[in-house]
């Protein structure tokens, strides 16, 4: 989808290595938490954008969380409904 990643790429340039730790983290996490973009894509462009290692690492590690308690909730629904009918 070009015009997504166009945005993407848009939204990625504003994320710099002047950035507070703090700021840049939020962005990422706020990255994390879209569903449109996946990971591969969202891993490369913040390397080409210069996001720093700290606040990347720190926004995917919070920002991953939402998802992994979704699964884990629909995985744990999932396995009742088959045990209970």
């Amino acid at each position: 989808d070009p015009e997504g990643s166009a945005a993407l790429e848009g939204a990625l340039d504003k994320v710099d290595a002047e950035s507070s730790f703090m700021g840049s983290s939020v962005k990422i996490f706020l990255l994390r938490l879209s569903p449109v973009v996946p990971y591969a894509v969202s891993n490369y462009l913040c390397g080409l954008g210069g996001v720093p290692f700290g606040p990347f690492v720190a926004g995917t590690a919070v920002g991953t969380v939402p998802w992994v308690l979704l699964n884990v909730y629909l995985g744990s629904t999932g396995h009742e409904l088959l045990m209970t009918g």
